[in-house]
């Protein structure tokens, strides 16, 4: 149920033990005493920054722990079923087509797949997942990268290259904003 991921992602994105996200840029001094900051970066620099090309990033990979909350609140089904959106669907949360299961789905598919065959695919879709929120190039702690990779999961990865709220939060490092965001989705 899309309610649960959403409380999961959420819940992810909180328990942040204390981090809020990376930290600060360090051309993003603090100001003293009320004063505007002063800048100490270039033109470029700037530039790269509202580029997209964010200081501090680095890729991150769905944690072990990430995985194992995921596919706890996906479930595991090895035969087909339509998903709570109407799709076909099988394994934890592996989309075969969008649109009820109808008999035309693939052969290897409709005799039902093993339990390490719907990790497998897991594993595979979550990396999908996780390419499209590294595209976003914020640096993240591992607690937000995985609940935004549960986010997406259920999403989809277009909501990446969307104009929206949570996108516009994220590259604001508003971090504290975002689990009320997840929870509009």
């Amino acid at each position: 149920d899309a309610h649960r991921v959403w409380l999961l992602a959420t819940h992810l994105f909180s328990s942040i033990d204390g981090h809020t996200g990376a930290q600060p840029e360090p051309d993003a001094p603090e100001s003293s005493e009320g004063a505007p900051p002063k800048s100490t970066g270039t033109r470029a620099q700037a530039f790269a920054v509202r580029a997209g090309a964010r200081a501090g990033f680095r890729p991150l990979r769905l944690s072990t722990r990430g995985a194992k909350l995921l596919a706890e609140f996906e479930g595991l089904r090895t035969k087909l079923y339509n998903d709570p959106a109407g799709h076909c669907t099988i394994g934890i949360g592996h989309l075969i087509h969008r649109g009820p299961c109808n008999g035309r789905e693939p052969a290897h598919f409709k005799r039902g797949i093993t339990a390490a065959q719907a990790y497998a695919l897991m594993q595979r879709d979550a990396q999908r997942m996780a390419n499209a929120v590294n595209g976003l190039r914020i640096p993240l702690n591992q607690n937000q990268f995985d609940a935004l990779v549960s986010f997406t999961y259920n999403l989809g990865p277009g909501w990446t290259g969307w104009n929206n709220d949570l996108r516009r939060l994220l590259r604001a490092r508003r971090f504290r904003e975002v689990p009320r965001e997840l929870m509009t989705w």
